[in-house]
C-alpha cells in the first residue's frame, strides 16, 4: 500500500514537506519526504485561504507519484475527502500520466483501485469565490530554458501583457536563456528525497517517467495564488498528443502531461476545485513542433542560449553541455532536423556545434522517428509526418547530400513520400486549436504564425 501522510508548512523559511510511506507486505514501511522551498517566506494568513490549501493537497496527491511508483501498489491511501472531479483526475494521473511506466516496468496500470469519493462533497469553489479588485492581467510564463518557452515569451512580449519567468529548479542553461530574455526567473526549489533516488538508482524499486509536467503546473499555481498572478502559460504544442504505443487498452504517451487531455483536465480541476481566478493553458497548442521551429528560427538572439536537450532536467551530472546525445531518446536527432529545415547549415552548427546527419550511429533513431522501425522515441518528440518534412526541406537544401541520415532519407522514405509531402506539409505546418487561449494573446499568436512581426534579432 502507498500512503500519501501529511504535508507541513514552515512558514518563516518558505518550505513545505511532503510525507509519505510505503507499506510493504512484511509488516514493515519506509517513509520519504520531498520538499518544496518557496523564494519568500510565507504569509500564514494566505494558507489559511481555500484557494492555496487545496492547491498545496494537489501538489501532495501529484508529488506522490514518484514513491508510488517505486512499488505501483494497487492501493493509494491519502487524507483528503474527494469530490467525483477529484477522485477521476487523481485516477487519470496515476493511470494515463504514468503510462510510459507501466509500459517500460510491464505492469497493468488497471490494478490500481479507483480513488474513492464522497457524494456529498461539493468542490471548495462552490463555497467560496474571491475575486481580487483591480488585478492587472499579469502572467507566468513556464521557462525550459528551450525553444518553445522562449517562443511563447516573444508571443507573449508582442501581445504587451506583463509576465514573468517561472521555474522548479533551475539549470545554467535555463539562466543563461533567462538572461537572454532580459529577465529573472522566479524559482521553487523542489528537493526530492534521496533514499528514493538511491533505491531507484540501484535496482531496488521500480524507476519512470512521471507526468512532470502537471506538477509543473500547479507548482506555478501555488506561486501565482500566492503572488497575484491570473495567468499560467505553458509551452505545449500540437504534436503531444500523438501516443507511442498501444499497452493493456491504453495509449501510452510519453508526452500525456503535455497533451491537450492533459491540460483540459487540469483547466477543470484547476476551475471546479481550487479557483476562477488563474487560468492554466498552453500559448503554442496551435502548432506543430516544427511550426515553432520555424517561428523560433527568427530569434536569432537566443541561437548560443538554449537548449532543447532534456538531461537539463535529470539529477545528472553534466548539465555544463548544451546538448547530450548519450541521454537523448530522439528529442535531440528530432530538433536537429527540424533545424536543418529552416536555418542555413552554419547557423545548425553554431547551435548544436555538430553534424547529426553525418553520423551513422544516429541513424536507428531517425529510423524510428521516420516510423519505419520500433515504436515511436519515448522522448519528448513529434510525428513521423514531422520528421519526413523537415528531412525533406533539408534535402532540398543540399547542404547534408552524401552524408549517412540523408542519404538514408533520399533512397528509403523520399520516394514513399515525395508524391504526398505537399499535403504533410500542410498539416504540420497548420494553424490549429486555439479555443483554449484568451483571446488577449491570439493577435500576437497570428502575427507569430505568419511571420508579420518584424522580431529584432539582436
Amino acid at each position: 500500500m502507498f500512503e500519501i501522510c501529511t504535508f507541513i508548512v514552515d512558514h518563516p523559511t518558505g518550505r513545505i514537506l511532503f510525507s509519505y510511506k510505503i507499506h510493504m507486505t512484511s509488516g514493515k514501511h519506509i517513509e520519504f519526504t520531498e520538499e518544496l522551498t518557496l523564494p519568500k517566506p510565507l504569509d500564514e494568513s494566505l494558507t489559511n485561504e481555500p484557494s492555496v490549501m487545496k492547491t498545496l493537497s494537489a501538489l501532495h496527491m501529484l508529488l506522490g507519484t514518484s514513491y508510488f511508483k517505486m512499488y505501483a501498489p494497487e492501493l493509494i491511501t491519502h487524507p483528503y475527502t474527494l469530490s467525483k472531479i477529484e477522485a477521476d483526475f487523481w485516477h487519470s494521473i496515476y493511470t494515463k500520466g504514468m503510462g510510459e511506466f507501466y509500459y517500460v516496468n510491464n505492469l497493468d496500470p488497471w490494478k490500481l483501485q479507483p480513488f474513492e469519493y464522497n457524494t456529498l462533497q461539493s468542490p471548495p469553489l462552490l463555497l467560496e469565490h474571491k475575486t481580487r479588485p483591480n488585478l492587472q492581467l499579469k502572467a507566468l510564463v513556464l521557462h525550459g530554458g528551450g525553444k518553445d518557452s522562449l517562443t511563447s515569451v516573444e508571443i507573449v512580449r508582442d501581445s504587451g501583457v506583463n509576465f514573468d519567468l517561472f521555474s522548479l529548479n533551475i539549470s545554467p542553461i535555463q539562466e543563461l536563456a533567462a538572461q537572454a530574455v532580459g529577465q529573472d526567473v522566479r524559482v521553487v526549489k523542489r528537493v526530492v528525497d534521496q533514499h528514493m533516488v538511491a533505491m531507484t538508482q540501484s535496482g531496488q524499486a521500480y524507476s519512470g517517467h512521471v507526468p512532470i509536467s502537471v506538477i509543473y503546473a500547479f507548482v506555478a499555481l501555488l506561486y501565482a495564488l500566492i503572488h497575484g498572478y491570473d495567468s499560467i502559460i505553458a509551452s505545449n504544442e500540437a504534436g503531444a498528443d500523438y501516443g507511442n504505443v498501444n499497452y493493456h487498452g491504453m495509449q501510452v504517451n510519453h508526452q500525456w502531461a503535455k497533451s491537450l487531455e492533459a491540460e483540459r483536465l487540469t483547466q477543470q480541476y484547476i476551475s471546479n476545485v481550487i479557483t476562477e481566478n488563474v487560468s492554466y493553458f498552453s500559448l503554442l497548442r496551435p502548432f506543430h513542433e516544427i511550426k515553432i521551429v520555424e517561428m523560433f528560427s527568427r530569434f536569432e538572439k537566443y541561437f548560443t542560449s538554449f537548449s532543447s536537450s532534456n538531461h537539463h532536467f535529470t539529477i545528472q551530472d553534466g548539465k555544463s553541455l548544451r546538448w547530450d546525445l548519450s541521454y537523448s531518446k530522439g528529442k535531440v536527432e528530432f530538433v536537429f532536423a527540424l533545424f536543418a529545415a529552416f536555418l542555413p547549415k552554419e547557423k545548425v552548427m553554431t547551435i548544436f556545434e555538430e553534424d547529426l546527419f553525418a553520423r551513422s550511429d544516429v541513424l536507428p533513431r531517425y529510423q524510428e522517428l521516420l516510423g519505419r522501425k520500433g515504436v515511436k522515441p519515448l522522448d519528448c518528440v513529434g510525428t513521423s509526418e514531422e520528421t519526413a518534412v523537415a528531412m525533406y526541406v533539408a534535402h532540398q537544401g543540399g547542404e547534408y547530400k552524401g552524408e549517412p541520415v540523408m542519404s538514408y532519407f533520399e533512397k528509403e522514405i523520399l520516394p514513399s513520400v515525395s508524391g504526398n509531402i505537399k499535403k504533410m506539409q500542410d498539416q504540420v505546418l497548420s494553424y490549429g486549436n486555439d479555443s483554449g487561449i484568451p483571446g488577449i494573446f491570439k493577435d500576437a499568436l497570428l502575427r507569430a504564425y505568419s511571420g508579420q512581426k518584424a522580431y529584432s534579432s539582436s
